[in-house]
């Protein structure tokens, strides 16, 4: 690499909604030289792709970018922590572990961001990170290295969930808005009704409804709470 060269780094998660399955928040680090051919094979948001065109992209994403960090969020974290504090926390320790191993070559950073931008462009800061950050809703279908990042973070997604349909027999996406989801729910209810499975996210209200004794109360973003952060689990 030479000393003109510059860095992006393009953020975006997958599976921030699913009521089963785990949370990925991925970063893919690639030379500003290669964003024009990333766009012209294709990367986008990864919301308008199928899965085998995901799946193709992917691996071109991989061969191309200097780097890809990825953070699996598991369910119990997400019913402990309130999710945006802790999609922020992640895309924070992102940023900072790719400016630890890239310095001042790194000269930018855009997120697909939820919620209110300021503050997670607040929470990259304290990183250290001194570089420029767009932070915008809607970042992966505008910047194409946030949609190289969406298109990672989903194939792990989707990667993961295929898994549990092999090993747990889990039927449809795993979102609440999926009745083959919530139909396999009620028959793992049924035949479980005191040992909920690890992989399902227990804070989601409709649990109440059709799992009532999988279900537990969010306590998070309570004052006093004794909340625990992204930060806590990683250092213990």
């Amino acid at each position: 690499m030479t000393s003109h060269e510059k860095l992006v780094l393009g953020i975006d998660e997958a599976g921030r909604g699913p009521i089963i399955g785990p949370m990925y928040v991925c970063g893919v680090v690639v030379d500003e030289k290669t964003l024009d051919k990333l766009k012209l094979i294709g990367v986008t948001d990864s919301k308008q792709l199928d899965k085998n065109q995901r799946e193709k992209l992917f691996r071109a994403i991989m061969g191309l970018a200097k780097h890809v960090l990825a953070v699996e969020i598991p369910p119990q974290l997400i019913d402990s922590v309130n999710l945006n504090v802790l999609e922020r926390d992640t895309i924070a320790i992102i940023v900072a572990r790719a400016a630890s191993i890239w310095g001042e070559k790194l000269a930018a950073v855009y997120v697909d961001v939820v919620g209110t931008s300021s503050k997670l462009v607040s929470v990259i800061r304290k990183t250290g990170f001194k570089g420029v950050i767009v932070a915008e809703p809607k970042a992966d279908s505008k910047y194409v290295v946030v949609g190289a990042a969406s298109i990672v973070a989903k194939v792990f997604r989707d990667r993961t969930i295929e898994e549990l349909r092999r090993l747990y027999g889990v039927e449809g996406s795993g979102y609440p808005t999926d009745q083959r989801t919530l139909n396999w729910i009620k028959k793992a209810y049924a035949a479980s009704p005191f040992n909920p499975p690890s992989f399902i996210r227990r804070t989601w209200g409709i649990l109440r409804r059709i799992a009532p004794n999988w279900y537990v109360e969010k306590k998070a973003g309570r004052k006093n709470s004794g909340q625990r952060s992204l930060f806590d689990y990683l250092s213990s």
